[in-house]
């Protein structure tokens, strides 16, 4: 038998969280058994003494914030590990406004079905009936919905909205065809055949606080013209790779020309997604304090001809090309990054297939609207704890 004295192969490692939440720390350590690890809070607190490789805190408050470290032992030894540095952001830090704020209430005052009758569905005939009705309708959906295709339509003055935090339409896609005034929010969108929600030549949606995964084509698509969009706080992900799994297609090809001003902000792209987040042509896409988590992608962001794409305080983490351009034909998509941050990132270019990764430094266009930028380092937080549905107060019990 040879006899070791500990040694540590894994650090454990800093972390910014918000109040209230449960924060682990870790330390992977190997040596002769059995190995002993005392966790200690800066300068010389001793937390815990155990065989147990976790520290586990929690629910946190702002007393929390300080140096972790480990020093692990056995018969032979000892190791002290570096330090890991917790930062508990208050709780007022993380309020977040779920007012709108982008570019589809450029124009029009948007009020989606605000005026009309308030009604609540439960089946796919009830749904199709008043999202396909003329004139303004308030449309509560309830419960689990089986849909097809894109037999939804979606006529303008819509506010179709998930009632509590279940509602969820299953094996279809909701389609906007020369629409307008509509707001949809708060709805899980699984599994469509086609499209989980599909744009064509509409202008002033909002679609906020969904969470859309696993439709054949794409999450949300926007082309044929369509303008004045924005999609906030929703939630991306795939549960399996179909080859397909391509999440945000703005113009659907390079002769699909329009203004395509799109906003988005606050969203998660997460498990399996792989392009598209968004891809862009012609548009001016502004994209902030979003936080992506795709391990195995290919890109995030794409900006190809004649786009302009604003990238601010974004978290981008284990993605490779958090942007990059595509040039095909035409004049190339430019790019303006910056405040975003990077963990584990991996930047990606073939001239010869047309893909580069640019610096950011483009002169690009500024938004018409207000709007203010989460800290970057807040961004993990609050995006996992409020994107999504059933993540807000929008609708009733």
């Amino acid at each position: 038998n040879i006899f070791v004295a500990p040694f540590i192969i894994r650090q454990p490692e800093s972390k910014i969280v918000g109040e209230g939440e449960i924060v682990t720390l870790s330390v992977s350590a190997v040596g002769t058994m059995p190995l002993w690890y005392m966790w200690y809070k800066d300068p010389n607190l001793l937390l815990s003494v155990s065989t147990n490789a976790f520290l586990v805190l929690g629910p946190v408050t702002t007393n929390d914030s300080g140096n972790y470290y480990v020093v692990v032992t056995n018969s032979l030894g000892s190791v002290t590990s570096s330090v890991a540095t917790i930062t508990v952001q208050p709780s007022e830090l993380l309020n977040v406004d779920f007012n709108h704020i982008g570019f589809a209430s450029v124009g029009i005052n948007l009020t989606g079905g605000v005026g009309g009758p308030v009604v609540t569905v439960s089946n796919a005939t009830q749904l199709r009936q008043y999202t396909d009705a003329n004139g303004p309708y308030v449309i509560y959906v309830v419960g689990t919905i089986p849909i097809s295709g894109m037999d939804t339509h979606i006529r303008p003055n819509k506010t179709v909205i998930g009632h509590g935090t279940n509602a969820t339409l299953v094996g279809g896609g909701l389609y906007l065809y020369r629409s307008t005034n509509v707001i949809i929010r708060n709805l899980t969108i699984i599994g469509s055949t086609e499209d989980g929600i599909g744009i064509h030549y509409s202008t002033n949606v909002w679609i906020d606080h969904c969470t859309i995964a696993d439709a054949r084509d794409g999450l949300i698509d926007i082309t044929q013209q369509s303008d004045l969009i924005t999609v906030s706080w929703c939630r991306f992900y795939y549960t399996a790779n179909s080859g397909h799994n391509f999440c945000n297609l703005i113009a659907s090809s390079d002769s699909d020309t329009g203004n395509y001003r799109v906003t988005f902000h606050h969203n998660w792209w997460g498990e399996l997604c792989v392009e598209r987040m968004p891809s862009v042509r012609f548009g001016r896409a502004h994209v902030f304090n979003n936080y992506y988590n795709a391990p195995g992608n290919n890109y995030c962001i794409r900006s190809r001809l004649y786009a302009e794409c604003r990238i601010e305080n974004n978290w981008f983490e284990n993605v490779q090309n958090p942007w990059e351009v595509y040039i095909t034909s035409g004049q190339p998509g430019k790019v303006y990054a910056a405040g975003n941050k990077f963990v584990n990132v991996k930047w990606y270019e073939s001239p010869s297939d047309g893909r580069y990764t640019p610096p950011g430094n483009d002169t690009v266009f500024a938004p018409p609207y207000t709007y203010s930028l989460h800290p970057v380092d807040l961004v993990p937080t609050i995006v996992t704890r409020y994107a999504g549905a059933g993540r807000g107060p929008f609708a009733p019990e």
